[in-house]
C-alpha cells in the first residue's frame, strides 16, 4: 500500500512486480492486495491518467491476479471527490478481473451491492475481507463516514455469518482496509469470532511504518499489522500452513529477521524489512 509516490517509487513498484513474477514458477503467492492511496496527496492531479497509470502496471506486469482498495488520498482529498471517486471505481471495481483468463481466483471474489469496493473470497479455508476503510479526510463529511461504516459492518458480519460457525472449517479470517480506522468494527469481530478461537489479522497500510500489536486485550487470536509503506519496502507476504499430510508433517515457523509467527497457522514475511536498514 500508500505506492507509488515519486517517480523512484515507480521504478521500484515495477521492480517489485518483476521480482513476484520472476519467483512465479517456484513461489505459491496466489493475489495480491493493493491496501490504498495509489498516489501521494498534491503530487499528481485527480485525472484518469494518474489512475490507470497504477493499473497498467499491475496488469502488465502482476503474473497473479491483484485487488485494489481505496485510500484516503485516491478520493477524498482530490479537489473534486466526486469525480475522483468515479475515476477510482472505473478503473479499480472488479480489478482482479483482468487476469480471469490466466487464473480462476477472480470467479470467487463477491463483491458487496451496496459499495463494490468491498469484498471478499476464501481460500484454502480462510476467509478474506476487504473493506473501505480509510483515514479521516476533509473531503467526506461524517454522514457519508457514518454511511461507509454502516457498510463495512453489514458486508463483515454477512461474510462472517456465511461462513465461520460450529460447523465451519475457515482456519483463519484475514481483514484488509487502508487505515486504522473503525475500532468499534473490529470490537464488533471479537463478538462474532473469539470464541472461535480463529485467528484473525487486520492488514492495513497509512501509517507507513510496521506496526505489530494485539489491540483487543480480550482477544488474543487478533493481530492488528499496519505494513510499510511501499515505496520503503518489499510487499508483505502472508503465509497460511497448508491442511495436507504434506504441510502437517514440515516445519511452519519464523526462523528469518523480520518474520513473525501468529499463533500456528499464520506466517508474516517483511522479506527483509525497509530497504533503508539493509
Amino acid at each position: 500500500g500508500d505506492v507509488p509516490y515519486s517517480d523512484n517509487e515507480e521504478k521500484v513498484l515495477k521492480q517489485q512486480l518483476e521480482d513476484i513474477d520472476r519467483l512465479a514458477p517456484t513461489d505459491d503467492a496466489q493475489f495480491i492486495i493493493h491496501v490504498g492511496d495509489i498516489f501521494k496527496r498534491g503530487r499528481y492531479e485527480c485525472v484518469p491518467k494518474t489512475y490507470q497509470n497504477v493499473a497498467d502496471k499491475f496488469i502488465e506486469l502482476s503474473p497473479i491476479p491483484t485487488i485494489v482498495l481505496p485510500g484516503d488520498n485516491d478520493i477524498y482529498d482530490c479537489d473534486d471527490w466526486q469525480k475522483a471517486e468515479q475515476l477510482w471505481e472505473s478503473t479499480f471495481l472488479g480489478f482482479e478481473q483482468n487476469w480471469n483468463t490466466r487464473s480462476n481466483f477472480p470467479s470467487t471474489v463477491l463483491r458487496q451491492d451496496s459499495r463494490q469496493e468491498n469484498f471478499s473470497f476464501t481460500y484454502a479455508n480462510v476467509l478474506f475481507i476487504g473493506m473501505n476503510i480509510i483515514a479521516s479526510s476533509e473531503g467526506e463529511n461524517g454522514a457519508k463516514q457514518d454511511d461507509r461504516y454502516d457498510d463495512c459492518q453489514e458486508w463483515m458480519e454477512d461474510m462472517i455469518s456465511a461462513h465461520v460457525g460450529s460447523a465451519s472449517d475457515v482456519r483463519a479470517v484475514v481483514f484488509f482496509g487502508h487505515a486504522d480506522k473503525f475500532p468499534d468494527l473490529f470490537e464488533r469481530a471479537e463478538e462474532l469470532l473469539a470464541h472461535t478461537k480463529v485467528p484473525a489479522l487486520y492488514i492495513h497500510g497509512n501509517g507507513h511504518e510496521w506496526e505489530m500489536e494485539k489491540p483487543i486485550s480480550n482477544w488474543d487470536e487478533y493481530l492488528r499489522i499496519q505494513v510499510d509503506q511501499g515505496g520503503e519496502a518489499p510487499p508483505l507476504k502472508v503465509t497460511i500452513r497448508g491442511t495436507t499430510a504434506e504441510a502437517s508433517a514440515s516445519p511452519f515457523y519464523a526462523p528469518f529477521k523480520d518474520q513473525y509467527m501468529h499463533t500456528s497457522t499464520i506466517k508474516l514475511d517483511r522479506q527483509g524489512g525497509r530497504y533503508s536498514d539493509n
